[in-house]
């Protein structure tokens, strides 16, 4: 809630581990603009922060796991998906002094989801749609020597991305 104006894109390359496991890896960026309500419940601009996480996951296609339990639809495969990588932050500060914004420019994220591909396993081109929660450790601190601001802005974040699957 104390971000807006978020955007941002990707791109990953992976490899089929076996009939159900993909291994991949991935780099995003994305940029948006902070703001914190302070006391008054007024809102004050923070600034415009940038993310660039790079990243490994495995996605489990959980229809082929075991080939006795039989799933109606080949061409629709729900998958779960577990990662972890780095993130790398830079803050463009537009609050007035003597408020500091402090934070680590680096650290660790750890993302989780689930994901729904259209198209079979030998499929050469498939489409999905994934929902992607990530832990991000490289928080911003907020100090405000008048103590209107709070003191910790949370950088986590869920994403909603569509994605093209081009298998070679």
């Amino acid at each position: 809630h104390d971000v807006e104006d978020t955007g941002g894109g990707g791109l990953r390359i992976g490899f089929r581990i076996n009939r159900w496991a993909e291994l991949e890896f991935g780099a995003d960026f994305y940029q948006m603009t902070v703001n914190a309500r302070d006391h008054n419940d007024e809102r004050q601009d923070i600034g415009r922060v940038r993310l660039y996480p790079f990243y490994s996951e495995l996605r489990i296609d959980v229809t082929n796991i075991d080939p006795a339990i039989p799933w109606p639809w080949a061409w629709c495969r729900p998958m779960i998906i577990g990662g972890a990588g780095l993130s790398v932050r830079d803050l463009r500060k537009e609050i007035d002094d003597p408020v500091e914004v402090k934070g680590r420019r680096a650290g660790v994220i750890v993302r989780g989801g689930a994901a729904i591909e259209f198209g079979t396993v030998e499929s050469r081109v498939t489409f999905g749609v994934e929902w992607m929660y990530t832990w991000v450790a490289a928080d911003l601190h907020i100090s405000d020597p008048s103590g209107k601001l709070p003191s910790k802005v949370n950088l986590d974040y869920w994403t909603i991305g569509a994605y093209v699957v081009i298998r070679f």
